[in-house]
């Protein structure tokens, strides 16, 4: 029978995640069910445009642990949304200048430039203030305390160490490979058809469709 678990919805923006002077870093990323950092620079800069955009991207899943652990929270997903939100306000990484409105960059002769690419030192003020503020939520959890539904009313108990991790480990593996994985023809598809000029025929749209199926996944022919 699987405990309990008493989730709470946070809507945080993207500052919540970032290490302060005089804090340090309260999140613990490398739970040992984690990856490393795995994303590419293109996968990076994908979560960056998709922020920018107000686009949804998933929540940050956390494991509150008490006062008593070394580092509050612990991540159990989105330690890759984490790691390159920090990337990119470090200016470790760029991104193309024509994403970005009018006002929010330092010089304004890269505005709309298509070729430029700008990193976060390169924006005013303002284009940080924009960023800063982007909404990245979180659904957390009390990973230190175990809720157990009897006859209607919750009991609970401390977990130990191990079975935080535990009961982590179990809730990471039902977010990350509970469904069936995007495969290389699934995007190749995707692409072909996100880079078809405007004012294609549906026809022609069919048509890249269906060539980007049959494209060979690597390692495969």
């Amino acid at each position: 029978m699987l405990p309990e678990l008493l989730f709470q919805h946070n809507n945080y923006t993207v500052m919540h995640y970032l290490v302060r002077e005089g804090r340090g870093d309260i999140f613990d990323l490398d739970a040992p069910y984690q990856r490393g950092a795995v994303w590419t620079e293109q996968q990076q800069r994908n979560l960056i445009k998709s922020l920018y955009m107000g686009l949804p991207v998933g929540a940050v899943v956390i494991s509150t642990l008490g006062s008593r652990a070394t580092v509050p929270y612990r991540v159990v997903d989105g330690k890759q949304r984490i790691l390159a939100v920090r990337t990119f306000i470090a200016g470790q990484l760029a991104v193309p200048a024509d994403w970005f409105r009018p006002g929010d960059l330092a010089d304004q002769d890269n505005y709309e430039q298509p070729d430029v690419m700008v990193r976060w030192d390169d924006l005013s003020p303002a284009g940080q203030g924009q960023f800063d503020m982007r909404s990245l939520p979180a659904i957390e959890f009390n990973g230190r305390t175990e809720y157990i539904r009897v006859a209607g009313r919750y009991q609970h108990r401390d977990r130990t160490d191990s079975e935080i991790l535990q009961a982590e480990a179990e809730l990471f593996l039902l977010i990350n490979f509970a469904g069936v994985a995007q495969t290389d023809q699934d995007r190749s598809r995707a692409q072909a058809i996100a880079s078809t000029p405007a004012g294609e025929s549906q026809d022609d749209l069919d048509g890249l469709a269906k060539f980007a199926a049959h494209l060979p996944i690597d390692g495969l022919e």
